[in-house]
């Protein structure tokens, strides 16, 4: 018993140290400006507190790696940072252009503590969603006249095409009418002429014929007596 009791102090004493050892080498690759390092030693170390968290989401912010500075900061629960958390995790989500959640985050800090930067970044997210949704209003607005354009013109073209279908089929009867009209005309001065031929043609064949017409004599009063009349 008193061996497994040693054994686990040891290995604490031995994490303990290691971690000692991780901090210490974290601290100066920070303060060299040697992020990745900085950010491995912070990762080995055993015993995640919420002080390690912090500074690996400050370290994920300055790689700009900004969703893994929100998932750091998310897990702190530490109060005594939570003002400086809150401000921190409200410029990622500004980063991110996810405005609202900013918003929230600096609301939230300047309810801990007042302060100028705070409010000032908050202010200035308030105009930009601000600007946002009237650009947001505008481009709605733009798209809903286009598509009315859009509809509009697609009424036009229908009524255009109606009216040329329509004209079209005016034109054609017109045409077929015109095409009636000068047929009838044509038939019609045919059978003129078929007439005129016709009467040349009898024409010729009554000068070529001869007719006999059968003629009644009158009767004179000097041939009352006679009893025989003979025709002509």
């Amino acid at each position: 018993m008193k061996l497994i009791l040693l054994l686990s102090i040891s290995i604490i004493l031995n994490a303990s140290i290691l971690d000692d050892y991780n901090l210490l080498q974290a601290k100066r690759s920070y303060t060299n400006n040697q992020l990745d390092d900085a950010k491995k030693y912070y990762q080995n170390c055993e015993t995640k507190t919420s002080k390690i968290n912090y500074n690996l989401g400050n370290i994920s912010y300055k790689q700009k790696n900004y969703k893994d500075a929100i998932k750091y900061y998310k897990s702190i629960t530490d109060s005594k940072l939570k003002y400086k958390t809150l401000h921190n995790l409200g410029n990622s989500y500004a980063k991110l252009d996810n405005i609202d959640d900013a918003i929230k985050s600096y609301e939230d800090a300047l309810k801990i503590k007042e302060d100028k930067d705070t409010k000032f970044n908050l202010e200035l997210l308030k105009k930009k969603q601000q600007d946002k949704k009237k650009k947001e209003e505008q481009n709605k607005d733009k798209q809903d006249k286009n598509q009315k354009n859009q509809e509009d013109q697609s009424k036009k073209d229908k009524k255009s095409k109606n009216d040329q279908d329509g004209q079209s089929k005016q034109k054609n009867k017109s045409k077929e009418n015109k095409k009636e009209q000068s047929k009838n005309k044509s038939q019609q001065s045919q059978n003129r002429e078929l007439s005129k031929i016709e009467e040349k043609k009898w024409d010729k064949m009554l000068n070529k014929r001869e007719i006999n017409t059968l003629m009644i004599p009158m009767k004179s009063k000097k041939d009352n007596n006679e009893q025989n009349i003979k025709p002509w």
